[in-house]
């Protein structure tokens, strides 16, 4: 089967996985970092015109690490594939285009939920930039507990696609009493809006 243009990507981000405490040298790492270079691989040449983003072996590690270690290989290939094909599909294209129409459907939402609010965060940027690698990533990039990412793939899983702009907009609710409490120069301050949205509560 031919390679992938993005292979040379793929392998600097395998190497970049897996890191922390609970992969040590007992060759737990090593094995699943052979893994995810496979599914990750394998969904790439047999999906061509899909295009490999920063993140999406973020997404694969946690399917990697969810299914049991005696899970048929072949399972995890499939997993991968249609959490490519349906889920973040619109993240794996040549450009961001479709990604930037998903951050202005989230903006929209947030308008049609807290208008004063949305305005607060348009001075961060008028189009909701934060919260880029939430949808690109579903989370799985900016959560520090797999628990937490796991009951957030749940919920996405069950509720399809657009549920991480839903998502998203409910993180981006969550802040409304913090924002609405700054003081008016700080209302006015891009750089801090950015910090306080781009946080995770």
């Amino acid at each position: 089967m031919r390679g992938h243009r993005d292979e040379e990507q793929v392998d600097k981000d395998v190497l970049r996985s897996f890191v922390g405490p609970a992969f040590r040298s007992d060759g737990t790492r090593e094995s699943l970092r052979k893994q995810l270079e496979e599914v990750v691989i394998g969904t790439l040449r047999t999906y061509p015109n899909l295009s490999y983003f920063q993140g999406y072996h973020d997404i694969i590690s946690v399917l990697l690490l969810t299914l049991s270690p005696s899970t048929p290989p072949d399972l995890a290939h499939q997993a991968a594939r249609r959490i490519s094909l349906h889920f973040v599909r619109d993240s794996m294209t040549d450009d961001l285009n479709a990604i930037m129409g998903h951050l202005k459907i989230l903006r929209r939402i947030v308008m049609s939920m807290d208008q004063d609010l949305a305005l607060l965060s348009d001075r961060a940027s008028p189009v909701p930039f934060f919260a880029i690698s939430w949808i690109l990533t579903l989370l799985s990039h900016d959560m520090d507990s797999f628990e937490s990412t796991l009951r957030i793939f749940d919920f996405l899983i069950s509720h399809g696609p657009s549920s991480i702009l839903y998502l998203s907009a409910a993180i981006i609710l969550s802040k409304e009493r913090e924002l609405k409490s700054l003081d008016d120069e700080e209302k006015w301050d891009p750089s801090m809006l950015h910090v306080i949205l781009s946080r995770l509560p």
